[in-house]
């Protein structure tokens, strides 16, 4: 799904091991959305209905909290500029190693500061890509699996997975989920990627979809932003 540039994965599963989380957005663990816009009621107007939670926000940005029915929660906030940004909470002491890790391990720069459900911190960005909110949340909550309502990672694309893993190996805290898989059959074939836990608690990603060779492209009304310029999921 491309959700205004940003390259979304939804994922269902299913199977006795899934598990349902009650982890509210902004507490360490959530994952959610923050849309910039500098028409917050406009954009309300056309989320809201009868089984949506919302709340009106003063400070520290104007705007609305909203729960959608589908789980997904939504911070709209009034800034000059619209952009829609994906956005994870960690523990404090998660946030500490994930600010470090961004910034050296890999090649992010720290930006402006965000806020949204409570949770507070940074902006991330690097030269290629899309930038990533990452805050430190409120009160921590166990993080769910990708397999659990709920779960979420972080994707990123590299142009030789095996070459990439193999550096991360050498790196202290991170660990890889099994070996890099390719899947053959599909509206996806070819795309090849691996898990890979982070010292900061949040699992990553490592991905390579080439643009323009996917089965699904051929007869798809819409596509994904090219992997040049980013992919969340």
């Amino acid at each position: 799904m491309n959700v205004r540039g940003i390259n979304l994965e939804l994922f269902e599963y299913d199977g006795a091991e899934r598990r349902s989380w009650d982890t509210p957005p902004g507490a360490a663990g959530s994952f959610f959305l923050i849309f910039q816009t500098p028409d917050p009621d406009r954009v309300i107007a056309r989320l809201y209905n009868e089984n949506a939670t919302v709340r009106p926000i003063e400070h520290p940005i104007n705007g609305y909290e909203i729960g959608l029915p589908s789980g997904i929660n939504l911070a709209i906030q009034h800034r000059p500029v619209q952009r829609l940004l994906g956005a994870v909470a960690l523990s404090r002491y998660d946030f500490a190693t994930a600010q470090h890790q961004l910034t050296s391990t890999l090649g992010f720069s720290q930006q402006e500061a965000i806020t949204a459900f409570g949770a507070t911190g940074y902006l991330f960005s690097s030269d290629q890509g899309l930038p990533v909110a990452v805050l430190h949340g409120s009160s921590p909550s166990p993080r769910p699996a990708n397999s659990d309502l709920g779960g979420h990672h972080v994707a990123f694309h590299a142009d030789d997975v095996d070459q990439t893993v193999n550096s991360f190996r050498t790196i202290n805290g991170y660990t890889t989920l099994g070996e890099p898989e390719t899947i053959t059959d599909g509206p996806i074939a070819g795309d090849r990627w691996v898990y890979l836990n982070s010292p900061f608690g949040l699992q990553l990603e490592i991905i390579n979809m080439p643009d323009g060779t996917l089965p699904y492209e051929k007869d798809a009304a819409a596509l994904r932003t090219p992997i040049a310029i980013g992919a969340f999921s």
